[in-house]
């Protein structure tokens, strides 16, 4: 049940509330007695089934509670939660007192008791209602945080975001820069540029073996007219 939403859990406990509910309007209209059941049977299973269910519904309210706990105040909650459970107790029985008495139910007369039972009994789906109102919409499993811990949760993602943001810009930046250098535009371009390179020592390499064997050499012109070598001397007077 860790993966159901709360909503499912306490809207599940609350039917469950209402079918146990009704066991006391079988009782009251002796239905048991139809199918065989004798009352002592029948209460015996109802005083075990009801206290069985409102701990079931009680779990998943803990829970959440514990979740949404701020630090240090565990036993201010608990304290809290454990009072306004017996004052919701006490509030339900002057309320069912209250309910007897409108409907003129007293130990001489219990006629209309099948009906104070309904009615109780029905009065259980009022918190099914308020439900999503009340209720994250979450599970056992996630992680409720506050508003303070979502904005410092949202910024931290945000900065995670940026850095990962530069590194696939730099990773981008690099790979145009690998294509552009592996392109056959660029290639022929290296290409050239190297045979000129060699081009150039070669003549230079002629100048001066040129100028070391005393004859003339006239000078070169590199790529765009510029002298590359100068003549390696004039010529002997002999």
């Amino acid at each position: 049940m860790s993966t159901w939403k709360y909503r499912t859990i306490f809207i599940a406990s609350q039917f469950l509330m209402v079918g146990a509910g009704m066991l006391d309007w079988v009782l009251v209209k002796r239905l048991n007695l139809r199918v065989g059941i004798s009352d002592k049977a029948f209460v015996l299973g109802d005083e075990a089934l009801v206290p069985l269910l409102r701990r079931f519904a009680a779990i998943p309210f803990f829970v959440l509670a514990a979740k949404v706990c701020p630090a240090r105040c565990e036993a201010t909650l608990f304290a809290l939660l454990m009072a306004l459970s017996n004052f919701g107790g006490d509030v339900g029985s002057y309320m069912g007192v209250g309910l007897l008495k409108a409907f003129s139910v007293s130990r001489a007369d219990y006629s209309r008791l099948p009906q104070v039972v309904l009615v109780k009994t029905f009065c259980r789906f009022i918190p099914v209602m308020l439900i999503p109102f009340l209720i994250p919409d979450a599970s056992p499993a996630d992680e409720i945080l506050t508003e303070k811990e979502k904005l410092l949760k949202e910024g931290e993602d945000e900065e995670g975001d940026g850095e990962d943001g530069g590194e696939m810009e730099g990773v981008e930046m690099g790979r145009a820069v690998m294509e552009e250098e592996s392109s056959p535009a660029r290639r022929r371009q290296k290409g050239s540029s190297g045979s000129e390179r060699g081009l150039m020592g070669q003549r230079l390499e002629g100048g001066r073996e040129g100028g070391v064997g005393g004859g003339e050499v006239r000078p070169e012109l590199g790529h765009l007219g510029t002298p590359l070598t100068m003549a390696g001397g004039e010529k002997d007077s002999l």
